[in-house]
């Protein structure tokens, strides 16, 4: 969205396309006035759209579903587990075989639609039935549609195994959850990478024929089965939480002599898809002490996320939005490494030391 705001400015290369697509005849007279009377709007409001477009992105984000906050924040996680997996992992020449696989498929599959297009403008439709040239290209990309689905599905499943390993011990699976969703994410990813182009090449060729349709129904299939694995991860993240706010909450009672973090480590053990939580003591002096989590803005301005809160003998499981947040609160953050520090470091912005990191020395502004 901030992005997209950015640039939403055209420029003097938009008249130039314009004149040339009236000179050729491609459109009528009426674009390059449209074309003028947008580039003038569109710079007279960039400044506005750029400074209104934090603001904007941050409410999007608030008004998101939780399931969907979720899975944002810990997407990230699992795609840092899987680059820091795959820069020590095994040969990676399986994976590189079926993107080249896939590749290929998507070649083959977009020369049979500009072959079966070309074919019926040709001779060949005049000699043989229209239907029986139709039912022949689709006979040939049938399995060739079969085999990029497959592979896909199987690179999204080595994939998502590196960056969420399947249990080798015949214990209870329980990254199973976190897993599907992100398979089923990076397959969505790879099948628009492919299908895009091949809509943008064959579509001019087939106007007839509504192939944005087939990729727009597609995108729904793949929608419908992410949103659904997304209420199992759901599941999965609550039952994790609440494991994290007893380990808080027995902390808190015992006093800090007993440190929490061996028991955060077994929860991630158990729980990988939850990533590495962190714990972030909120002293009085501190910037965040007295705000809520929406005027703080953490999650979106960091990507790090609040899974929960733990004053004395009480715990807030995933918290709302308008969660005040209290001296001597714990916070447990998941998120990137990166997400992690930056959410410190805006917790602590206007007293370096009032926030430490349990188990760490405060860090210096």
């Amino acid at each position: 969205v901030q992005a997209g705001m950015s640039l939403a400015q055209i420029g003097e290369f938009s008249f130039i396309i314009a004149g040339l697509g009236m000179s050729l005849g491609a459109t009528g007279s009426f674009l390059f006035p449209v074309a003028a009377a947008v580039s003038v709007i569109t710079t007279l409001s960039t400044g506005l759209l750029i400074k209104a477009s934090g603001p904007v992105a941050s409410f999007i984000d608030r008004k998101l579903p939780r399931r969907l906050q979720t899975f944002t924040t810990l997407y990230a996680t699992w795609l840092e587990n899987l680059r820091e997996a795959s820069a020590q992992s095994t040969p990676i020449s399986g994976r590189r075989r079926m993107v080249r696989s896939l590749i290929v498929d998507a070649v083959l599959l977009t020369v049979v639609i500009v072959v079966g297009a070309l074919s019926r403008r040709a001779e060949l439709t005049r000699e043989a039935p229209v239907w029986l040239v139709l039912s022949l290209v689709g006979a040939a990309m049938l399995p060739l549609c079969i085999s990029i689905v497959r592979n896909s599905q199987r690179l999204g499943r080595e994939l998502a195994e590196v960056a969420l390993p399947v249990r080798s011990d015949g214990k209870v699976d329980l990254a199973a959850a976190p897993r599907r969703v992100l398979i089923i994410t990076l397959q969505t990813g790879m099948l628009l990478t492919l299908a895009v182009p091949l809509v943008a090449i064959t579509q001019p060729l087939l106007p007839d024929i509504p192939i944005g349709l087939a990729l727009i129904a597609l995108l729904l299939i793949l929608g419908i089965a992410l949103w659904r694995s997304t209420t199992n991860l759901e599941g999965h993240v609550r039952a994790g939480i609440e494991v994290i706010t007893e380990a808080l909450l027995a902390h808190s009672r015992v006093g800090p002599a007993v440190s929490s973090q061996p028991t955060l480590e077994s929860v991630h053990q158990l729980l990988p898809g939850l990533g590495a939580p962190v714990v972030v003591l909120l002293r009085e002096d501190s910037h965040a002490s007295g705000k809520t989590l929406a005027s703080l803005n953490l999650r979106g301005v960091t990507g790090a996320a609040v899974l929960a809160i733990t004053r004395p003998d009480v715990g807030v499981v995933i918290p709302a939005a308008n969660q005040v947040l209290l001296p001597g609160d714990r916070l447990a953050l998941a998120g990137t490494h990166e997400a992690i520090e930056a959410a410190t470091q805006l917790l602590m912005r206007a007293e370096p030391t009032s926030v430490t990191v349990e188990g760490e020395p405060a860090a210096a502004s």
